[in-house]
């Protein structure tokens, strides 16, 4: 056997403990399977995924926004602003 060392933050390590006794084993029985799936499977044993938020389309229409806005271009009132209250910049 052999001994593998990590950080992890305390409360995902407490939170993951609970969840994997539920199932009826410890972390060290639940890392172990996740590893034998990602050798099984040649790949992580799940999709990774990126906040939809940063992908290169939502950031290229943030960017065109931005600069909209620093040339005081398309910009309109949000609609929680009382329209008779002058907009300062």
């Amino acid at each position: 056997m052999s001994q593998v060392s990590f950080r992890i933050d305390e409360q995902l390590k407490n939170d993951g403990e609970r969840l994997f006794k539920s199932m009826g084993m410890n972390m060290s029985v639940a890392i172990t399977v996740f590893i034998q799936q990602s050798l099984q499977r040649g790949k992580l044993p799940f999709e990774v995924v990126g906040d939809p938020f940063y992908s290169d389309s939502n950031m290229r229409e943030l960017e065109r926004r931005a600069r909209d806005m620093d040339a005081r271009r398309n910009i309109a009132e949000h609609e929680l602003l009382d329209a008779e209250e002058p907009v300062h910049a």
